[in-house]
């Protein structure tokens, strides 16, 4: 007997159900959180918190921000960054 040939839009429904499990009745999907924190001097810095800012920014400027590389220099209280290596910044912590 041959399968039935699935629509793309079977084949995708079936590809994120198969992403996703179940673990005490939760729904977890296979995605990890990432949170970055840097530490120094009894200060706390959320990295993920600066990277949204930086994007919010410059999205609001018009700037479609497609890499974003930040350099963290705590003895200057600023994170340097530079998005699709072309434009640069510095964000104040």
């Amino acid at each position: 007997m041959r399968k039935k040939r699935l629509t793309p839009k079977e084949a995708s429904a079936r590809s994120t159900m198969a992403a996703v499990s179940r673990v005490d009745n939760k729904v977890v999907t296979n995605s990890v959180i990432e949170k970055t924190v840097v530490q120094y001097n009894s200060k706390e810095i959320d990295m993920n918190e600066i990277s949204s800012q930086i994007k919010e920014k410059l999205n609001a400027e018009g700037v479609t921000v497609t890499e974003l590389t930040m350099y963290v220099k705590p003895e200057d209280n600023a994170v340097y960054y530079v998005v699709n290596n072309d434009i640069t910044g510095k964000y104040d912590i």
